[in-house]
């Protein structure tokens, strides 16, 4: 067999192997259970109805700290296993209190020295006001 032969034949049997390895670790990547999850803590209905806020802790496992978030559904909808749509605190015992001012504003109100970020992902119709006070 010419060299030329041998080295495309060794090439073809790399990308196979390579190929064969990165389908298997998708796979076993997509069986995987997802490690977090969602406890809802409260929720508000929006005065038209058609949205709930709830504020949840979301727990992803011993190796990082669980968080209190805020996500925006629709009315009946089951809360998603994803992170907050509107507010994450890195503080797991300070829940946010949840309120409407009118069927398209929802009020955020926490405490002022809590690390939060709000995440504006809130469906389009929505408005959000934070407010952080004193305790």
């Amino acid at each position: 067999m010419p060299l030329n032969r041998v080295t495309q034949w060794i090439a073809g049997i790399g990308l196979t192997i390579v190929a064969g390895l990165a389908v298997a670790v998708l796979v076993v990547y997509m069986t995987l259970p997802d490690l977090c999850e969602n406890e809802r803590l409260i929720a508000s209905v929006s005065p038209d109805g058609k949205y709930e806020a709830i504020s949840f802790r979301r727990n992803c496992g011993a190796t990082t700290s669980y968080s209190a978030q805020v996500s925006v559904i629709r009315a009946g909808k089951e809360l998603p296993n994803e992170s907050g749509s509107v507010l994450v605190i890195r503080d797991k015992d300070r829940i946010p209190e949840l309120g409407w001012d009118g069927p398209g504003k929802l009020v955020v109100i926490y405490p002022y020295y809590v690390d939060a970020s709000s995440v504006d992902e809130a469906p389009h119709e929505i408005s959000v006001e934070y407010i952080r006070v004193r305790e």
